[in-house]
């Protein structure tokens, strides 16, 4: 095992993640090794000074009112968004569908429709044609 896996499964006795196996095997490799024992016992004293300098608060983990009325918001929004775009797409579509008028061209129905409008029915025209 070379140093810098032999130092990995120290850091991990000293943080207690391994099992009785690979705890076996350090506790056998310090008691064989001086250099290996000073740097277990460097480890755990750094650890122990670690954990006595931070002093980590408690964390508050709860969702509050606020972010829950936010969050259904959002999803309100989400919804009505889906909801437009769904409208719009089957608007345009329907529109696109709808066969064409019998003239052809639209403007020429609006012309015709124009020119209908403009008559009135004694025979007389309001508007000048252009």
């Amino acid at each position: 095992m070379d140093r810098k896996d032999a130092f990995e499964q120290a850091n991990a006795f000293v943080d207690g993640e391994l099992d009785r196996d690979g705890r076996n095997e350090v506790l056998d490799r310090a008691a064989k090794d001086p250099r290996a024992a000073q740097e277990l016992a460097n480890l755990s004293r750094l650890k122990s000074a670690l954990e006595d300098s931070i002093d980590v608060p408690d964390l508050s983990l709860t969702v509050t009112e606020r972010a829950r009325s936010r969050k259904r918001a959002r999803r309100a929004l989400a919804l009505a968004a889906c909801l437009a775009l769904a409208f719009l797409t089957g608007g345009a579509w329907w529109w696109g569908s709808a066969p064409p008028p019998a003239d052809g061209l639209p403007v020429a129905w609006v012309v015709k429709a124009h020119e209908s409008w403009r008559e009135v029915p004694s025979g007389r025209t309001l508007l000048r044609p252009a």
